[in-house]
């Protein structure tokens, strides 16, 4: 690693807002607490790339217990993502997983800081900021963990000593001039010009450039399951990158990662960008789950009111009143009453999702057609009951359970308001 880039690096580290951090990805080094008298050694060794061999765990943490000489903790780690704040933005706060440590289990939320003993030099250090599991209480995650090296020989990942995104890219930029491969990054040159007309310190959204929508993945993995779909010219909030992959703000509490490849990041939100209050949802997730048909991922072997929660979450308002178990929200771009049946075990019965206003028939057909390719997407291909111009019924039969797409007139009663409903019912 070349000395005048170590000391650029560092001579650009300072503090900034703990709230809305924009720096690319998690912080990747080694770290340890350099207590020589205390009683536990801490050490946090993380890398950007994945495992080569499971594509999956990133680093490791050891714990020794330097009174017994034995380890306390030898675990894996594993990537999870950001904090986000109320408003669903990004902090500072970086999240992972730790797996098979000494057979527990358990994730800890580490920040970078600024260095403030003198006689640790230039060294950056991070803060454990909040522990769960089996780890929640233990008191060696208390310690102060320095930055011991980070990088070696061609490979160089400036993020330890830099903190936004103005910074970042001027490390990146030189680590290219001087001929280092950069890691985690995806192709380092798109990056930096995917990011170069980005306003530092800015939120940022990905904006789908292709002509047609773009799938949104479980995580950075092009053969991971799909969450969703972004279509052309919409945006949705970057909480967060990892090896040429975004993460985006889908509704609520779901996130999804989208490729670098086929969008272009802005620091403008499109009209139409998708928050959580106005997210348009569709159809997605698997049509299996734990066993039982599954509506937008979630199991209808789940409590009636748990299905309703989750419905609430990803951003669907509960309508409910004593006598119906109900959400509203934006499914497919139209306004749906989704009605929640109750069985008498209490779990869910069956979804019935309606349209609240009338067609034409014109654009009753190209409603029913889009939902029908969505639905054969997730649940396979069924068959036609019924078949005309004024009735449409699609069954598809899925394990135990059916779906059923239908488009019938609006007046049930007596077949002539000319106006028509497109509904789904999930049992």
């Amino acid at each position: 690693m070349k000395k005048q880039l170590l000391l650029a690096s560092m001579a650009l580290f300072c503090v900034t807002g703990m709230a809305q951090s924009s720096e690319a990805g998690y912080p990747v080094g080694n770290w340890q607490n350099c207590e020589e008298d205390g009683r536990y050694c801490v050490d946090i060794c993380i890398d950007r790339e994945m495992d080569k061999e499971y594509m999956t765990y990133c680093g490791t943490i050891t714990i020794d217990d330097q009174q017994t000489n034995k380890h306390v903790c030898e675990g894996s780690l594993i990537y999870i993502g950001r904090d986000v704040d109320n408003n669903g933005m990004s902090t500072d706060v970086y999240n992972f997983e730790i797996v098979n440590g000494e057979n527990k289990r358990g994730s800890i939320g580490i920040r970078k800081m600024l260095n403030n003993k003198p006689d640790q030099g230039n060294r950056t250090k991070v803060q454990i900021v909040s522990v769960t599991g089996d780890f929640a209480n233990h008191p060696a995650f208390k310690l102060e963990v320095y930055s011991v090296g980070a990088g070696n020989g061609a490979a160089f990942d400036p993020t330890p000593w830099v903190v936004n995104d103005k910074e970042l890219m001027e490390a990146l930029k030189e680590g290219v001039a001087n001929g280092y491969s950069l890691k985690g990054f995806g192709n380092v040159r798109q990056y930096i010009n995917a990011h170069a007309k980005l306003i530092p310190g800015q939120p940022k959204y990905a904006k789908c450039k292709a002509a047609n929508a773009i799938n949104i993945r479980l995580t950075p993995d092009a053969r991971s399951q799909k969450l969703g779909e972004l279509p052309p010219g919409t945006t949705l909030y970057v909480a967060d990158e990892f090896n040429g992959w975004c993460k985006v703000h889908m509704f609520g509490k779901q996130y999804g990662w989208v490729s670098l490849n086929v969008i272009n990041l802005t620091n403008t939100p499109s009209n139409n960008t998708i928050l959580s209050s106005q997210q348009s949802l569709s159809f997605t997730g698997p049509a299996i789950v734990d066993g039982n048909l599954a509506f937008m991922g979630i199991s209808t072997g789940e409590q009636a009111t748990t299905m309703k929660r989750k419905l609430v979450e990803m951003g669907f308002k509960d309508t409910s009143t004593r006598n119906e178990m109900s959400v509203e929200g934006l499914l497919n771009g139209v306004k749906k009453f989704i009605v929640i049946q109750q069985s008498k075990d209490g779990r869910t019965g069956s979804i019935n999702v309606y349209d609240r206003n009338g067609y034409t028939l014109t654009k009753a057909k190209a409603c029913f057609n889009t939902v029908l390719q969505e639905l054969i997407s997730i649940y396979g291909k069924g068959t036609y009951s019924a078949n005309e111009d004024y009735y449409k019924v699609y069954e598809i039969n899925v394990g135990g359970g059916k779906v059923l797409l239908d488009m019938h007139d609006a007046d049930e009663l007596s077949g002539d308001s000319g106006y028509y409903e497109v509904s789904v019912v999930i049992r």
